[in-house]
């Protein structure tokens, strides 16, 4: 206990020059230190390969009608609507929804089986820029025996689960959406910079395609009940309600057959990047040599320490 107050009292008695004269001694250290941690970076940072990122710009296409009609329904009749399976939430609600299906374990799902994206995303370990072909690790998947022969403890098998890719999807993948202006930005960083171009125009297309299906199949379920209500009521208020819920519906399964673009709507494409976006090279180095700064930092107050306890 003597030994440890000891030591916190000469840490307290170490001053601003005492340190900057034991600094300067060591000064050969700064250089060799630096400059080991310095080429340690630079080798390490050669290793990373490049990454390209491809961004489009999304715009949430104005749904019509949902969110008057929700204001104009009250009571009985906007019970009626929600028996109906009616979805009459505003854009932004449907927006928020579309980002919440993006970023859902089962949207990736179909589009990895859909454009065969589990052998790049987990075996990818560059690109050649000369031939534009994807270097797979071979220690991690044969290409020519199409074969996954990674090695790894149980309860992982050779073929890289759902849920695996998943994370490694979720790591490339940069979703953000400007509140003020409503535009969704995707984009896509990955080794090759066209798997990222065509990865984020699938979601795009995809993305859409998805919100179609579901607003065609609540759409064609509203008006088959709707129109089985219109049977059994006579009241004139009511069947006139009916039928502005049923317009509604026609002209949203109007919209969904005819719009490809339903949900979102591209306003700038995503480009085929020619720049690399990272590692940051530079960054790595000077971080490591910085890193040394502060361990002969360290080291020096220990030696002052030790010396004054």
């Amino acid at each position: 206990m003597n030994q440890v107050t000891t030591s916190v009292q000469a840490a307290d008695e170490i001053s601003l020059p005492e340190l900057l004269a034991d600094l300067w001694r060591l000064k050969f250290w700064f250089v060799g230190l630096g400059f080991v941690f310095s080429a340690l970076a630079v080798f390490y940072s050669l290793q990373l390969p490049n990454q390209y990122k491809s961004e489009t710009v999304l715009y949430p296409v104005q749904q019509q009608g949902g969110a008057g009609l929700a204001a104009s329904l009250g009571g009985q009749l906007g019970g009626l609507a929600s028996m109906a399976g009616l979805n009459l939430g505003s854009k932004e609600n449907k927006t928020a929804l579309a980002l919440q299906i993006l970023n859902s374990r089962v949207f990736f799902e179909k589009l990895s089986e859909k454009y065969n994206m589990l052998v790049p995303l987990m075996a990818a370990e560059g690109w050649d820029r000369d031939s534009n072909t994807l270097l797979i690790n071979q220690e991690l998947y044969d290409s020519s025996a199409k074969k996954w022969v990674r090695q790894v403890a149980a309860p992982l098998t050779a073929e890289p689960s759902m849920e695996e890719a998943f994370v490694r999807f979720k790591d490339i993948l940069q979703v953000d959406q400007d509140k003020a202006t409503s535009m969704v930005r995707v984009g896509i960083e990955f080794v090759s910079p066209e798997l990222a171009q065509q990865w984020v125009k699938a979601i795009v297309t995809e993305l859409n395609a998805e919100m179609r299906h579901r607003e065609l199949s609540e759409a064609e379920r509203a008006i088959s009940y709707l129109n089985e209500q219109l049977e059994k009521t006579s009241l004139q208020e009511v069947r006139s309600v009916m039928y502005d819920l049923i317009e509604e519906q026609t002209k949203t399964l109007m919209l969904a057959n005819v719009r490809e673009e339903y949900m979102f709507q591209v306003v700038d494409p995503a480009p085929y990047p020619q720049l690399k976006s990272g590692p940051k090279r530079a960054f790595i180095v000077i971080f490591a040599a910085l890193g040394s700064i502060v361990i002969i930092i360290l080291f020096s107050v220990f030696r002052l320490v030790m010396r004054k306890s």
